[in-house]
């Protein structure tokens, strides 16, 4: 009897198992538990053949120095906001790590082809690193890429120096020209849209582009949408947003511009005696660190030591932009900026031949071609004293709107030329993504 009962028993597991297992092999692939990383699904070995095959093609030749795709790593253990991830790319672009290239994307776990919107890039002022969030993160990178855009913070090469390479930055640091840059910045579009149309599964050439430029990453972007890549299918770039950047002084201001020729020939005749001079921001680090140890008297002496940045740093040239520039708004948030300084987010050096670049635009002698082939361009005046609005409105209205209708001006008030980590930046950043979401819709 006890023999028969312990039978039954198997038996009704055994038929529960055989259930069991027939449930599992009846349960759709689609439906079972994966792991959702975004890491997982992207091929890096032939995204880095798409990229050598597009670069090829689209400029007839290589590149000097061929791009290459070294990793895809998601920064944070958790999601830095509900569904969103912050990754990093890092992109080999010449010998040793100071020629390479990091991506800072923001990206929805979930993204797809249906509620993904555009790639929406970040090209950073000067001594700003690709390391990200440097421009409020929760108004810019997060809030946008919760709305379906993949925003990508763009690098470039001038800011992988430590405060203590100075040798090493003079020598790098003076090859840093405005053409390489614009080579760089390419490379960064066609990776950025080569990975949205693997994630995705859209075409590249269906990839609606926005890119944002501050300050001298404003100027670069000009530049860029003048060049010869601005006609490619991975360089292309449909909307541009130019946040506080003079291309060319109002002609009210001659003595302004008068300033800047003769800074433009000082500049010129240091890099041709071979007398370069990367010293950038290292005054302004050494109080970020003071602050953040909580050993500095005054914090106000930071905010001031950060705000008179380029007469630190330009000491030989009283007044490299206007007489009234300054890089931080009054009511920044100290820690916040001195936390992202010492984390790596400011460079302590930057390259003097762009900043002559700058110059020389402003005084009218490098010549900045129409941005051609854009969709929309919005002007961002924040007030700073860098600021087109105030200075350099000429340009937009007379030059860029002889090839685009669509030049929209934006008075951010006095937010300050930094923008970041200060009581506008939640409305400024409102207001961007509100218009980049009418281009959007009107595309």
């Amino acid at each position: 009897m006890e023999i028969q009962k312990l039978k039954t028993g198997m038996n009704k597991m055994i038929n529960l198992l055989v259930v069991l297992l027939l449930l599992v092999a009846l349960v759709p692939v689609g439906c079972a538990k994966q792991n959702t990383s975004l890491k997982d699904s992207v091929d890096i070995k032939q995204l880095n053949s798409d990229l050598l095959e597009s670069i090829k093609s689209e400029n007839g030749e290589p590149l000097a120095y061929n791009p290459k795709v070294l990793s895809f790593k998601k920064i944070e253990t958790e999601d830095v906001a509900n569904g969103v991830s912050k990754y990093r790319m890092e992109i080999k672009r010449g010998k040793g790590k100071i020629n390479n290239l990091c991506l800072s994307i923001h990206i929805r776990e979930d993204i797809n082809a249906q509620n993904f919107k555009e790639f929406f890039g970040i090209f950073a002022g000067q001594s700003l690193s690709g390391k990200g969030g440097y421009y409020g993160e929760d108004y810019s990178d997060i809030e946008g890429a919760r709305q379906g855009y993949v925003v990508v913070e763009e690098d470039r090469r001038e800011v992988n120096f430590g405060a203590d390479d100075k040798e090493k930055a003079n020598k790098e640091m003076s090859k840093q020209d405005i053409m390489l840059t614009l080579e760089d910045c390419y490379v960064e579009q066609a990776v950025s849209k080569l990975l949205i149309s693997q994630i995705t599964g859209i075409a590249v050439e269906d990839i609606e582009t926005t890119n944002l430029g501050h300050s001298l990453g404003g100027h670069c972007l000009i530049r860029y949408g003048g060049s010869f890549y601005q006609n490619t299918v991975l360089g292309h770039i449909d909307h541009f947003i130019i946040v506080d950047t003079i291309v060319r002084y109002d002609e009210e201001y001659g003595d302004l511009e008068a300033g800047q020729l003769e800074n433009y020939y000082k500049m010129i005749d240091e890099i041709n005696s071979e007398n370069y001079v990367a010293d950038g921001m290292n005054t302004s680090i050494g109080l970020a660190q003071k602050v953040r140890d909580g050993d500095l008297i005054s914090r106000e002496i930071f905010l001031f030591g950060v705000s008179k940045t380029y007469l630190v740093k330009m000491a030989s040239f009283e007044n490299p932009y206007t007489p009234e520039y300054h890089y931080w708004p009054a009511d920044v948030d100290i820690d916040l900026l001195a936390d992202k300084m010492c984390e790596g987010a400011v460079n302590p050096y930057s390259s003097r031949k762009l900043d002559s670049d700058m110059t020389g635009t402003m005084a009218k002698i490098v010549d900045v071609n129409d941005i051609v082939g854009a969709k929309s361009i919005l002007v961002v005046s924040l007030g700073g004293g860098f600021d087109p609005a105030k200075y350099g409105r000429q340009w937009f209205e007379n030059q860029a709107k002889n090839t685009h209708t669509d030049v929209t001006f934006y008075d951010g008030g006095d937010s300050g030329h930094g923008f970041m980590f200060n009581k506008d930046t939640p409305k400024n950043w409102k207001y961007i993504w509100a218009y980049t979401n009418k281009m959007s819709s009107a595309s």
